[in-house]
């Protein structure tokens, strides 16, 4: 089991659940689309949650590896398409934690060992 992995996973999907219900209840202006791609995102996530809580899975650091790059990926898209910083403020805790459940960083013994 992954708790770093599990822990990315959760934030970064209640991050987005909560977006979508910030559109859906107060949209100030925006469509309601937003609402279904921040849903999107939220379920895009899924992965990593259920990939860190099954035991003696071999594919898990694959999947937590594209969960981080998908993370980073919408924190650029943030600054360069949208201008805004708060993307990569917003997407760096789960980015971080989903990281360190695959193994990119932080890997000790093992990183030793190869």
């Amino acid at each position: 089991m992954s708790y770093w992995g599990l822990a990315g996973g959760l934030w970064a999907t209640s991050t987005f659940a909560v977006l979508t219900v910030l559109v859906m209840v107060n949209p100030n202006g925006h469509s309601r689309l937003l609402a279904v791609l921040f849903g999107s995102l939220a379920l895009a996530f899924v992965p990593a949650i259920v990939f860190s809580m099954l035991p003696g899975v071999r594919r898990r650091e694959a999947v937590l590896r594209f969960e981080t790059v998908l993370c980073l990926a919408l924190a650029f898209l943030g600054i360069f398409v949208l201008g805004d910083i708060g993307w990569p403020v917003i997407l760096s805790p789960p980015t971080i934690l989903l990281a360190t459940g695959a193994g990119l960083v932080f890997q000790g013994r093992r990183a030793k060992a190869d």
